[in-house]
């Protein structure tokens, strides 16, 4: 009984301590950094890097997904990661 109560203590502790507090709002200003950046690339681009990088699949399941071989999915998402970055350059540096 002790042992969970310990275990729930520390873990509060976390969740209200300043660090976790910062890196959470940090965290979600990146979100928000990275969700404005892909509204301002094309439908095709965004979502080749959500399929990829948010819902995490493979090249061949994308591939699947939109009909295409995956040497082609690997050369759009070669070109999606380009704008994005040449993108978020133009915002944020």
């Amino acid at each position: 009984m002790d042992k969970d109560i310990i275990i729930k203590e520390n873990f509060y502790t976390q969740l209200v301590s300043d660090t976790s507090v910062e890196g959470a709002i940090l965290n979600n200003e990146k979100s928000g950094d990275v969700a404005n950046v892909l509204s301002n690339l094309n439908e095709k681009y965004r979502s080749l890097l959500i399929f990829k990088y948010e819902m995490d699949l493979s090249y061949k399941e994308i591939a699947a997904l939109l009909g295409l071989n995956e040497d082609m999915v690997k050369t759009y998402l070669y070109r999606a990661r380009n704008k994005f970055k040449e993108e978020w350059n133009k915002i944020y540096e």
